[in-house]
Parts: structure tokens; C-alpha cells; sequence
């Protein structure tokens, strides 16, 4: 009865030792999730920055462009 008891508490024991490693390894993937998340939100706004300095960049030629046909 003793061995049966001490077998069942060190299965508990296991059983806790591996929901505490689950818990551990899902905290982790939520972290790195979040990490990714951020990135990607960064790598966006750094698009968009440089689609924007772009536009600006063509319409600055065209202008220049311009002013080369005018004066010419």
C-alpha cells in the first residue's frame, strides 16, 4: 500500500514537473510571438516610410524635369 502511494506521488510529482514545462515553453512561444509582432509592425511603418520618400523622390524629378523643359 505504501509502495502504490509512494509510486502515485511521483507520478504526481512528474505530471507537475511537466505542466510546469509545458507552461514554461507556451510563455516562451507567446514572447517570441509577441517579438515577431513587433518586428513585422516595424518592418511595415518602414515600408510605408520609404514608399512615401519614394513618391516624393519621383515627384521632385518630374518637377525638376520640368523646369529643364521650360528653360530649355
Amino acid at each position: 500500500m505504501v509502495e502504490r502511494t509512494n509510486e502515485q506521488q511521483r507520478m504526481l510529482e512528474k505530471r507537475r514537473a511537466d505542466l510546469a514545462e509545458v507552461r514554461r515553453v507556451e510563455k516562451e512561444t507567446a514572447q517570441q510571438l509577441e517579438a515577431q509582432e513587433e518586428i513585422g509592425e516595424e518592418l511595415g511603418r518602414t515600408y510605408t516610410s520609404l514608399q512615401q520618400e519614394v513618391h516624393k523622390n519621383l515627384l521632385n524629378s518630374e518637377l525638376f524635369d520640368s523646369m529643364l523643359d521650360f528653360s530649355g
